[in-house]
């Protein structure tokens, strides 16, 4: 007995919706990672570049004599977050570059818009304009 056509198409749509929906089902094998491993993380390129605010008083003082002995003051920078308006942070960053005073920051931290802003301004003026862009073109409000 032949299935009538409207039932074979209901069928269809029933077996691939099935078939589509175990493939959501599957995944990707992960490489594991422990917690113990964040400790050890680094930045490429730049060896010690982490430090943790936990961190024992010896670390910070290593740190402070490092940076004495390349003969370069600390330069700290916090930045909050504000959300639209951190197009005000971006352009102090490129006002600041722009009359000649902004240091070279030793570390910069930065909350929500702050943090998109923080490393730009760890980067350095040569940054300012993609820093301009990302507030300008309506790439951050998404």
């Amino acid at each position: 007995m032949p299935i009538p056509k409207r039932k074979s198409h209901a069928y269809a749509v029933l077996l691939s919706a099935l078939v589509g929906s175990l493939g959501a089902c599957a995944s990707l094998p992960r490489t594991p990672y422990a917690a113990g491993e964040s400790a050890a993380a680094e930045v490429a390129g730049i060896p010690g570049a982490r430090a943790f605010s936990d961190a024992s008083v010896e670390t910070f003082t290593a740190m402070l004599s490092n940076a004495s002995a390349r003969n370069r003051p600390f330069s700290y920078l916090a930045l909050s977050g504000g959300g639209g308006d951190g197009a005000y942070g971006a352009g102090i960053m490129n006002g600041w570059a722009a009359a000649g005073t902004r240091p070279e920051f030793s570390l910069v931290s930065g909350v929500s818009t702050g943090a998109l802003i923080a490393q730009f301004a760890f980067l350095g003026p040569a940054y300012d304009l993609v820093l301009t862009e990302i507030y300008t073109s309506g790439v951050a409000e998404s």
